[in-house]
Order: C-alpha cells, then structure tokens, then sequence
C-alpha cells in the first residue's frame, strides 16, 4: 500500500519534467484533445480558463490562412491579446418564453465546487459525449490533459499503458446576444478608431479581426477511468466518440459485498491520500476514488470553481481607416467553411457586402430580363462615365443590335464595375456611388432608354 501512495507522489514530483521529444509527445496529446472537443462543434479553450466570458473581445493579427494553418496544428489559438470586455445584457439573450426564465436576473454569484458539497451553477446545462483515450507514460507521464487525475490513476496502476473513458461532468453554458454584442463593438470601435487604425498600419496587413466571445461552456470536473492494457509502448492519444455503453456509474468499493474489507482499507487510504494531495493541484476541487483494483481505477475530480472548456463566436475584419466589416462565425471561418463559398473572407467590408448584393441583382435580372439588365448596364456605365466602362458601353451597343451579343456585354459592364469600386480598396466613395448610380438605373430598368450610339 505504501508504495501505491509513494508511487503516486513521484509521479506529481516529474509532472511536467520532460525531454523534447516527450514535449512534442504532450503537444500532439494536447491537439488531440482540442480536436475532440472541437468534434463537438465549438473552439477549444486551452488550457481551461475561468477568466472567458461572452463579451471578451481579442485582437487577431495573423491572416485568414496563417489562423488556419495555426489552428489545424494546435487544434486551438490561443487568447493572449485582449482588447476590450463589452458590457453584456443577459436579458436580451434570456427571457420567458416557454419556460419561466431567470438566467438573464444577472448577477450570479460565483459557485464554489467541490467533491463533498457541489453547489448549483445558475446557468444553463449542457452535456458532451463520453471520449475514449489510450495514455502512455513513455516519456513522461504528464500527458498534456488538462486533468490532474490521469497521472494519478496511472501511478496507482503502475502501468505504462492504459485505456480509459473521460466523461466531463457537470458542463453549463451561458451567452449573450450577438446582435448586442456587434452594437457594443462597432460603439467601442469607433471610440478607438485611431488606435485600431495605427494597428493595421503597423502591422503591414491590409485587415485583421477582432474576435468577440459570444458562447462559453464550462465543465464542474471530469470522471475518469482507467484500465491497464498490455505494455506495448506507444504515444498517447484521444478520441472523441461514444465509447462502448458503460454500465451504471462505478459503484465505490466499499459497497455492501463489493469487495473484501482489504479492498475497502486500500480504497479508503487512498482517498485519504487524495485529500492530502488536494493542496498540490491549485484549482482541483478534489480527486476522489470511486473504485480501484489492481487492472482498474475510477476516480472522479472536479475543480473548485467551473472552467471554460470551449467557446464560440464571430470575427469583425478591421479595414483601413480602423473601420469594421461584416461579422464572420469564427468556427465557420478556421474551418475554412467560407472558402469555397465566392464571399471573400479575407475582403469583408459593408461596401462590398452592398456591392455583391447589387451583383447578385443585376445577374437575376439578366438570366429573366435580359433587355431590362442591359438598360441597367447601360445606364449605370453612362452616369459613372469612367474610363472603366469604356469597352462596357461599346458592348452594350453591340448587343442591343444582336441578342446573340448579350452575354458578352453583360460579363465586361461587370467586369467594368469590379475595377470601378476595386480601385478604392475594401471601402471609399466609388462604392457609394455606384450604389447610387446602380439603385436609379435599377428603378427604371423597363424604361426605354435613348441611346447614345
């Protein structure tokens, strides 16, 4: 027994001690686990946090690839530059509808949490699938997972191998109104346009985002279990998924009939020690045994207060002059969701979303009137008068002699237009008045037009 409890000692001592190559190791150990909870549809936190809340606002200065490049190898990004927290109102995301509703009745004290006496979280649940894992203690046994008792189990088992089941208990989430918190940012943006213009000059880019939290999820703590499995080496990993259907939750040793009064004694010293070791893990709640033999241990440890698990979000490009674009799902955008999509991610603007939507009227009215969109082309190309629309216009005329032209005309008055407004950029006054020019010509588009040529 004492070597148990002084096995599980050492293994506390090295938490942490390791060579590069266990450190590479840890870091696959540590996307894996991201990746499995990004399985779940929302970013990973890691490692988890208590300080996330929705409103947290987080200035991104790479580009659109090099997030994702970055995310598909950490699994994460991490949140290190803060910007702003936006002042929330609960009660525009939460109010009774079906049910009487009083999470918006903010604020909530903070819940402290532990093994003996867990106290309610006044917050939405939540619940996440059970993952399945294989851990190695090759290499070290700090595998890189934000909880503290699998080193613990391992010791216990002296395995250098082992199979188990996380499942994290006691999950909430809370958020706040998206349309709220863009009204809030685009307030705080244009109190710090200066500042946010300076940042984009001097980072040499021509648009970064500031990422807003709008969704939280938090976990009160986690129940293991472990079984040891053959010695075979290896690294460690995890896996998102339903794992085989576990029966009831593990049933303590002490049990009426559950095992010998040896077993009882051996489980008994180890919660005991478990409580001496609560001091040496800040933020653990506690970690208690639930059962334990010698091919398997259970145990159950939450955190004295809940932790951020994952998050969700949107993303608000930074034009030049510190102006904002259209808001982007963050979870949409590192999956490179948006890409194939013909809405360039990395040139959002409210003049360009304006512009695609003038596009994308011209073009229906075309494939249904094609007479009625040549009025409009020529219209438009007539009152911009622009060097742009030179060889628009020569087409147009051509066309309205010819049906057979048509097509033609209508891909270079487009054509016309994209280097018209795209020579101011992301945003300037091209794109007001072509919006002008575009909305009158729209207007009488079965209005017989005379013709210049």
């Amino acid at each position: 027994m004492k070597s148990r409890i002084f096995w599980s000692l050492i293994i506390l001592s090295i938490y942490g001690c390791a060579s590069q190559e266990s450190r590479k190791s840890l870091e696959n150990v540590a996307k894996q686990w991201c990746e499995t909870i990004r399985a779940s549809q929302i970013i990973c936190a890691y490692p988890l946090t208590e300080d996330l809340v929705p409103g947290d606002v987080y200035l991104v200065q790479t580009t659109i690839q090099e997030q994702s490049d970055l995310y598909r190898k950490h699994g994460f990004l991490s949140l290190d530059d803060h910007q702003t927290r936006l002042k929330t109102d609960y009660k525009l995301n939460y109010f009774d509808a079906y049910w009487k509703d009083a999470y918006g009745n903010t604020p909530h004290q903070k819940p402290n949490v532990s093994a003996s006496s867990p106290q309610a979280v006044d917050a939405p649940r939540a619940a996440f699938p059970s993952y399945t894992f294989d851990a190695s203690s090759t290499g070290g046994i700090s595998l890189a997972l934000p909880i503290n008792g699998i080193p613990i189990g391992l010791g216990f088992l002296k395995a250098d191998n082992a199979t188990g089941n996380i499942v994290l208990s006691n999950a909430y989430t809370y958020a706040a109104d998206t349309g709220a918190l863009y009204d809030a940012l685009k307030s705080w943006a244009d109190n710090n346009k200066t500042r946010l213009a300076m940042t984009l000059n001097q980072s040499g880019m021509d648009v970064m985002f500031l990422r807003v939290v709008s969704r939280v999820y938090l976990v009160g703590g986690v129940n293991v279990t472990l079984t040891r499995a053959a010695n075979t080496g290896g690294q460690a990993t995890i896996n998102g998924g339903t794992p085989p259907e576990p029966a009831s939750a593990p049933e303590p040793a002490s049990a009426p009939g559950a095992a010998s009064a040896a077993a009882n004694d051996m489980l008994a010293k180890l919660n005991a020690q478990a409580g001496q070791l609560k001091s040496a893990l800040p933020g653990s709640g506690g970690i208690k045994f639930l059962s334990a033999s010698s091919s398997s241990v259970t145990l159950a440890e939450t955190f004295d207060r809940p932790l951020v698990v994952g998050y969700l979000g949107f993303d608000v490009p930074v034009l030049k002059g510190g102006l904002l674009g259209a808001p982007i799902p963050v979870f949409e955008r590192l999956e490179g969701r948006l890409a194939g999509s013909g809405y360039p991610v990395n040139m959002v603007s409210p003049d360009i979303a304006s512009y695609k939507l003038q596009k994308f009227a011209f073009q229906s009215l075309a494939a249904k009137y094609p007479s009625q969109a040549l009025n409009v082309a020529r219209y438009v190309s007539e009152q911009i008068n622009s060097s742009e629309f030179r060889d628009a216009l020569q087409s147009i005329a051509k066309a309205e002699k010819d049906a057979s032209l048509t097509q033609d005309a209508f891909s270079k008055f487009m054509a016309a237009s994209d280097k018209y407004v795209g020579a101011e950029g992301l945003t300037g006054q091209r794109y007001e008045t072509y919006e002008e020019i575009f909305s009158a010509g729209f207007d009488r588009r079965d209005v017989p037009m005379k013709r210049g040529n």
